[in-house]
């Protein structure tokens, strides 16, 4: 529009987009259809949306046309973090417990964090490498102990190993916390609260 601004999609139900490497396509969930079941779509920005089928949370890898999302098989069942093409095409799960969410990328492609409650019987940040093709390599690492609720993950690729940040409440407030991983998803040294706010802490991202 005349403000330089683009509107990529039209439903108030669309959220948690997801750029591709280009900067030019977002994937994005929305359950704006009947039967509000949540799907993945991917547009351009012109007005017109591809549905890549069922699932939630989509984010793009960093250089390739694949996207990592929660999701389940046509037949509603192996549900947990997935991988596809951003046409739609050779999809593969990743992961096997359904409470599996908030999947992201890091900077690199080779590795995956979210964040699980079902697993350890609270929401806590999980680490998982992956190959080429969007298969998993080894099992999936946990990586916070807190009692507290570990949510909404954020990575970053520092040359020699990772930086995570994450929400947590362990302290009775929404706050920020760092944590150094080596190459393998291995936790360096301790965890750093970054913030101390008597607000709320939230919307991390790394760069």
């Amino acid at each position: 529009d005349s403000n330089g601004t683009t509107r990529f999609s039209s439903a108030p139900e669309d959220g948690l987009p997801s750029w591709n490497s280009n900067g030019n396509t977002l994937a994005y969930a929305s359950n704006r259809e009947g039967d509000r079941a949540y799907r993945v779509y991917v547009t351009g920005g012109r007005g017109n949306a591809l549905e890549l089928g069922r699932g939630e949370d989509p984010d793009w890898h960093p250089s390739q046309d694949q996207i990592v999302y929660r999701g389940c098989d046509d037949s509603g069942r192996r549900c947990g973090l997935w991988t596809m093409e951003a046409t739609g095409a050779r999809k593969q799960p990743l992961t096997d417990d359904a409470s599996d969410t908030r999947p992201k990328w890091s900077p690199d492609g080779r590795s995956v964090v979210f964040m699980s409650r079902n697993r350890d019987g609270n929401w806590e940040i999980y680490f998982t490498r992956i190959d080429e093709n969007g298969r998993r390599i080894g099992a999936e690492r946990r990586i916070t102990e807190a009692a507290g609720s570990s949510l909404a993950p954020a990575l970053v690729w520092t040359g020699s190993g990772y930086g995570l940040a994450w929400r947590d409440n362990r302290d009775g407030n929404n706050e920020i916390y760092l944590q150094r991983l080596d190459g393998l998803g291995v936790p360096v040294g301790s965890e750093i609260r970054v913030t101390d706010d008597s607000g709320y802490s939230a919307g991390v991202s790394l760069a």
